[in-house]
């Protein structure tokens, strides 16, 4: 028999909260701070962004997934959205529950890059 320990893998992640849906959605769609997203589409523009953040309040934040397939994973608000990369499926994100993640993740330095 033999004894294993988890891997430890840094990924980034930000907790889904009422208050930074902007945050979370330039997160996902890696858009920079200079991004104007209020300009980006009709569905995203300035007099429709307080409705989208009502939908995402209530509905949850959808995820399409490469772990989904067509499908969408949802991200309820207090989830948190995770970005990670596998061999398998690249960049990608998911959603964890914050007992899980609380649980199964602590916070480090910014890693420096390799």
């Amino acid at each position: 028999m033999a004894f294993y320990q988890k891997k430890p893998v840094v990924v980034e992640a930000v907790q889904l909260q009422r208050n930074n849906i902007e945050e979370v959605y330039r997160f996902v769609n890696q858009l920079s701070d200079d991004h104007d997203i209020h300009n980006r589409s009709s569905w995203t523009a300035e007099e429709k962004w307080e409705d989208y953040c009502a939908m995402i309040c209530r509905d949850g934040f959808q995820l399409k997934t490469k772990e989904s397939g067509q499908g969408v994973q949802i991200a309820s608000v207090g989830d948190y959205i995770v970005k990670g990369f596998t061999q398998e499926l690249g960049w990608h994100f998911w959603p964890v529950k914050p007992s899980y993640f609380e649980e199964n993740y602590f916070e480090v330095p910014e890693p420096i890059a390799q």
